[in-house]
């Protein structure tokens, strides 16, 4: 048992680890186009829900889709790089990302 615990928890460090690289990478794209991309994802995916369930969709709708997604964008920003700063000072990820991210591994639980 204590052998699967840490496989699980080494699998966990490296799904982190490859998090904050694919967040070095979105970053160095900058806050702008993360802001709007992820404001406009977030708007299309519930206008679309609401016009499938609900099948109105009204211009104040539209607007408080958006403001929603405008802070959960900024939100997420900033939790994102706080994390990152974080890994930064603690050693876990480089400063300068080279652009390719490691492969992905499975979760092995085998003996």
């Amino acid at each position: 048992m204590k052998r699967w615990w840490e496989k699980i928890k080494a699998w966990d460090a490296r799904r982190k680890q490859r998090g904050l690289e694919r967040w070095a990478q979105e970053r160095t794209r900058g806050q702008g186009r993360f802001i709007i991309r992820m404001t406009m994802l977030y708007a299309a995916m519930i206008l679309t829900m609401r016009e499938f369930y609900d099948g109105n969709v009204g211009l104040f709708t539209i607007a408080t889709t958006h403001l929603t997604g405008l802070l959960i964008a900024y939100t997420s920003w900033g939790t994102s790089e706080s994390s990152f700063k974080r890994a930064l000072t603690e050693g876990r990820v480089k400063a300068a990302p080279s652009g390719v991210l490691p492969e992905k591994r499975p979760l092995d639980l085998g003996p």
